[in-house]
């Protein structure tokens, strides 16, 4: 039986590949420290996706400079639960289906 960890990362990578603008890869646990779960170009805007099992789980001071860091360089980060993924989800959508994010307001600080 899957774990749900594994569960949600199956979703994650179901839902992202029903996106027309889309690119993203997923990144292997045993690669670079710090780099996000999931790197991605929706509508050419970079995007970084550190999944997390639980709101609750801890999060890496290492991960959580990267994530500020390329919101800094007007990227998009998320640190995405199984709570707050299809809201999450909804602005990936949203950006797909206007081909950009300009038209959506959105808080790049994650």
């Amino acid at each position: 039986m899957k774990k749900a960890e594994t569960k949600f990362k199956e979703k994650v990578q179901k839902d992202l590949k029903t996106l027309n603008n889309c690119w993203f890869v997923k990144i292997q646990q045993a690669s670079i420290r710090g780099i996000p779960d999931i790197l991605m170009c929706l509508c050419g805007t970079f995007v970084a996706i550190e999944l997390k099992r639980a709101e609750d789980a801890p999060r890496n001071k290492l991960q959580e400079w990267t994530l500020h860091a390329i919101s800094h360089a007007n990227g998009m980060s998320f640190i995405c639960t199984p709570e707050n993924w299809e809201e999450t989800f909804m602005i990936f959508e949203h950006m797909d289906e206007e081909g950009t994010e300009e038209s959506f307001e959105l808080d790049r600080s994650h």
